[in-house]
């Protein structure tokens, strides 16, 4: 089973969203706020997702045993006969198969959140059904707004035109200091 931290693995996936969003905002060059903030929102959408559906593959990984497979075709056999097994699994206990099917189960089984060092069996907050699902919407804003937050402002530092690249700190320079013990306040 994978080690999910609440709220640092949201975060991290929130974070590394961001930075993919603000490369490509970077890279395509992109000073206009609200295009970079729809491409942090596209790319923590597709984060979240493929995150949500990673889930279930591992599902499927694991009811296939595919330890065993010592070639590709026999890998994608057993993966879709594990499908096929998950699928009538979720069906009899949900109603429906697939990743919605999935989805729903993982919903009705619940999530228990612990502190760190404690077993399930000791307490915690359990979450189930609707509390999941609004849990697991609040995990997916955070990161849709974490991301979008990071795209627009790499998009609202410093471009210069003539040069067509991202100024850095070290292109501003200082035309003149004046020493702290220069200035009197009193004259």
């Amino acid at each position: 089973k994978t080690i999910y931290l609440v709220p640092v693995s949201p975060l991290a996936l929130a974070f590394l969203s961001g930075l993919f969003a603000t490369l490509a905002v970077r890279w395509g060059k992109i000073r206009n706020s609200i295009i970079a903030i729809l491409i942090g929102l596209l790319i923590g959408t597709v984060s979240y997702g493929v995150y949500r559906v990673a889930e279930y593959a591992g599902a499927l990984v694991e009811i296939a045993q595919i330890n065993a497979v010592k070639d590709i075709s026999g890998l994608i056999a057993q993966v879709q006969g594990g499908q096929r097994q998950l699928d009538l699994f979720l069906e009899r206990e949900v109603g429906q198969g697939g990743f919605l099917g999935f989805t729903e189960f993982l919903a009705q089984e619940g999530m228990t959140i612990t502190r760190t060092g404690s077993s399930s069996s000791t307490g915690g907050i359990t979450l189930v059904d609707e509390s999941l699902y609004i849990y697991w919407a609040i995990e997916a804003i955070v990161i849709l707004l974490i991301a979008a937050g990071m795209a627009r402002s790499s998009a609202r530092k410093p471009f210069c035109e003539d040069g067509n690249r991202w100024l850095k700190d070290s292109d501003f320079q200082m035309v003149g200091a004046i020493n702290n013990a220069d200035v009197d306040p009193f004259k």
